[in-house]
């Protein structure tokens, strides 16, 4: 679905641009492309990808700079405008009822967008699969990707709010007419305001790059799931079936025809299916999150039942701890359970609404329940739970790593090495 969702926004945002075009046009391109890079230049993936997350980070980084120049007086205006926006407008506005109720309602609707934004570090755990040395580069990666959220969630939404205000006139506009790509981005409309032409096509560019990057990802995290619940016992057995260059094919065919759930927008609203993709996605994102959080908790009660002694790896605090993940889980069950309270509202009921916001959570118990009754499974214990399998082979690959590296043979890539030497700071950002 989350391809599917990557599919939709390419073609708003090409209609940006033109409009002309029917919009299967696009998505085929985009599919096309996407196959290509997953099945035939899968071993330049990851380059591609650091090229793609390059021009994300420079671009909201030239955002954040440009609003705080703005807000000084550095714009064609020279209005000195400061944090006008935050005080004119607010930050909470009523939504579906008066007073403080519409505005904790108008609150609560954004969890779902927040959930679906938050999407993407998850994949940290189905790559590590595939990564040399995964104990040393995982947890590399996942410090960086807490630069990430700092920057691009509470930085850039700090500084977009300062620069464009949630009553814009024009953002206001945008959101009532459907508008598509950079027309409904509040970047562009605040840019607009203050003055400043040209930037918009920029925008929209690096945005088209961001969501074909997006799509990549996501083809290559759900062939290799499938691949992984095949080789598991959990799907057919010809999904295992790899080329040469270890992509299973079967499973890149089957996704790819998934994925074709994308030409509901030929003949649907662009708007409408974005919107179903959404909540479908973050619906299931919010599943994910829940399920690693039991997973966390019970894995941190199989170590101290089966006596294992804890590394430094968790430091021992409370962001690390069975209790500050209980919380978690209870917010994240809140938001599943509540999601789609819009469609319980009189006068809003609609049937899209509630398969979109609560297929994922309904599927996952038919699945599990279905499990257990057909395979007559029973639930682990913390004693019995095996939390050891596959441990020998990562030991020994980080053994011959650390002996390659020892004699001079050093396994990594020329383009590592080059980023490794020249631009370290951009590795540590975007790896």
């Amino acid at each position: 679905m989350a391809i599917c969702f990557e599919s939709t926004v390419v073609v708003s945002i090409i209609e940006y641009w033109i409009t002309s075009v029917n919009p299967g046009v696009w998505i085929t391109i985009f599919l096309i492309f996407s196959i290509s890079l997953n099945i035939f230049a899968v071993r330049y993936y990851g380059e591609c990808e650091f090229v793609f997350s390059s021009f994300k980070v420079l671009l909201i980084i030239g955002l954040i700079l440009l609003s705080f120049i703005s807000m000084l007086g550095g714009n064609p205006k020279h209005d000195r405008y400061g944090f006008k926006n935050w005080t004119e407008s607010g930050l909470f506005h009523e939504y579906l009822a008066e007073g403080n109720t519409g505005k904790f309602l108008g609150f609560w609707s954004t969890l779902l967008y927040a959930a679906f934004a938050s999407g993407g570090p998850d994949i940290l755990a189905l790559v590590s699969g595939e990564v040399i040395n995964p104990r040393v580069n995982i947890p590399k990666a996942a410090k960086a990707s807490y630069f990430r959220v700092y920057l691009f969630y509470i930085v850039g939404i700090f500084f977009m709010i300062t620069l464009c205000s949630s009553s814009n006139p024009l953002l206001v506009k945008a959101y009532e007419e459907n508008a598509t790509g950079a027309g409904l981005s509040p970047w562009v409309i605040g840019i607009k305001t203050v003055g400043i032409s040209g930037l918009d096509s920029l925008v929209n560019a690096v945005i088209l790059t961001s969501a074909w990057s997006c799509s990549n990802a996501y083809f290559f995290t759900s062939t290799r799931t499938l691949y992984s619940m095949s080789m598991a016992g959990y799907a057919p057995r010809f999904f295992q079936k790899c080329l040469k260059n270890g992509v299973p094919i079967y499973c890149q065919v089957f996704i790819s025809l998934v994925a074709c759930i994308s030409y509901l927008s030929v003949s649907n609203s662009t708007v409408n299916v974005l919107n179903w993709f959404i909540n479908l996605c973050s619906s299931a994102f919010l599943v994910n999150y829940a399920l690693f959080f039991v997973i966390f908790i019970r894995f941190r009660q199989a170590l101290s039942a089966q006596g294992i002694q804890e590394t430094a790896l968790y430091h021992r605090s409370f962001f690390a701890s069975i209790p500050c993940a209980l919380i978690g889980l209870t917010l994240l069950l809140l938001i599943i359970i509540f999601s789609g309270f819009k469609i319980f509202l009189k006068g809003h009921f609609s049937v899209s609404g509630l398969f979109t916001y609560y297929f994922s959570p309904v599927f996952f118990f038919v699945l599990v329940i279905f499990w257990k009754v057909y395979e007559k499974t029973e639930f682990k214990t913390a004693e019995t739970a095996d939390i050891t399998s596959g441990k020998a082979e990562i030991d020994e690959e980080e053994r011959k790593y650390l002996e390659d590296k020892l004699n001079g043979l050093d396994p990594d890539t020329k383009f590592e090495v080059f980023i490794n030497k020249y631009l370290p700071f951009l590795r540590w950002v975007l790896l």
